[in-house]
This record gives structure tokens, sequence and C-alpha cells, in this order.
């Protein structure tokens, strides 16, 4: 007769057991929709900072461009233009040193071009440095996620692995030898 209908006991362990159940499945759907936006933030963070790169190598490219179109110009200028300097009628014009105006010129582009591409570079520097350190921010996030989600309730079936000593981006930078960079 106990066989066949449940004992009080039994049915109540039944009913905790159903409603264990349910909480770690709500649980754990939960934490699958937390992990899926957090993945989508992630995604989203990680395009932006791309197309930031981006429209600084573009820019970076027209700007220089430019510059060197305006070189052109300047130097088509000091082609065509080789009359004499105009004097002031007492000794006759002087001669004009076009090789030392080419080099004054051609040395004043080139320190400007400097300057140009020192300024890039310290953008393009400083968007690598945000991508470390938003790719630390991720490895950090998934870790402190993975510990919670493994220290916490598990998918039925699934094991409980602990939180990995993953290095970081940054670290890895660091140990890369010098010459490989």
């Amino acid at each position: 007769m106990t066989g066949d209908t449940p004992t009080p006991r039994e049915r109540a362990e039944k009913r905790v057991h159903d409603r264990l159940e349910k909480q770690r499945s709500r649980l754990f759907r939960q934490q699958q929709k937390e992990r899926q936006d957090m993945l989508r933030r992630q995604q989203a963070e990680r395009a932006g900072l791309e197309n930031r790169m981006k429209l600084v190598a573009e820019r970076r490219k027209e700007v220089l461009g430019k510059h060197d179109r305006e070189w052109e110009r300047e130097r088509q200028r000091l082609a065509n233009n080789t009359r004499r300097m105009p004097g002031l009628g007492l000794f006759g014009s002087p001669h004009r040193n076009l090789q030392a105006e080419y080099h004054e010129r051609r040395t004043r582009w080139a320190n400007q071009r400097a300057v140009i591409e020192d300024a890039f570079e310290q953008q393009r520097d400083r968007l690598q440095n945000d991508r470390i350190d938003m790719a630390e921010r991720h490895t950090t996030e998934k870790i402190a996620r993975e510990s919670v989600l493994n220290n916490g309730f598990t998918r039925p079936g699934e094991a409980s692995a602990g939180p990995r000593a993953v290095p970081t981006p940054r670290e890895l930078q660091e140990w890369r030898p010098r010459f490989c960079a």
C-alpha cells in the first residue's frame, strides 16, 4: 500500500524538488540572457572602437594627402617663379637662391608633416590603449561572470569548473618580446 501512494514526506520532497528545478531553470534563463546582453554590448563597444580607428586612419590619409598637395603647389610655384627678385633700381636686382628657398620650404613642409604624423600617432596610440583596456575589462567581466555562474546554480548535468587564470591582453602584450612588435 505504501508503494502505490506517496507519503506526505515524499510529496513534500517532490514539491521542494520541483520548486528548486523551476528556480534553477529560471536562473539559468536569466543568466543566459545576461550573458547574451553582455556579449552584444561588448560587440557594440568593439565595433565603435574599430569605427573610431578607421575614421582616424581615413582622416590621417586625408590630411597628409592635402598636405602633400599643398607641397606640390608650393613646389610648382617655386619652379615657375624663376624671375629675379625685384630691386629698387640702385644696384640692380639680386639673383634668387632657388636652392636655398627650396631647401627652406622643403624643411618647413617636412617639419609640418612630422607634426601631423605625430598627432595622428598619438591618437592611434590612445585608441590602441583603449582597445587593450576594453579587452582587459571584457576579460575581467567574463571571469567574474564565470566565477558567479560556477559558484552558483549550474545547469543540470553541467560540470562546475572554477575560474581559470587567464592572462589579460595587456599582460600578453607585455610578455611579448620587443623585437616581435
